[in-house]
């Protein structure tokens, strides 16, 4: 995973998920120990895309880093929000 550090004070940043996720083991564990914030349904534009525990500041970038190492897929939806979308889905291939 790719650490993404708070602009404001220097700490490592969470993930923040927008929605209302499934909830398992898993996620429950990044929660607890802040490696994901829940934002629930509202976003913000631009929407923030880490969230600082230690200062309560969310963090907004246009461009994310990528940990090419761990990355086997990255997926776009473009479309409506009401009227469905169109998947495009670019997955990593042995050599």
């Amino acid at each position: 995973m790719t650490h993404i550090r708070c602009p404001h004070c220097g700490h490592e940043t969470a993930q923040i998920i927008y929605g209302f996720p499934v909830m398992d083991d898993k996620l429950q564990k990044d929660i607890d120990e802040q490696r994901v914030y829940l934002a629930g349904c509202e976003k913000m534009i631009p929407p923030a895309s880490h969230h600082c525990f230690y200062c309560n500041q969310d963090v907004y970038y246009s461009f994310l880093p990528v940990d090419e190492a761990e990355t086997i897929c990255v997926e776009f939806k473009i479309g409506e929000f009401h009227q469905g979308y169109q998947k495009i889905i670019v997955e990593k291939k042995e050599n």
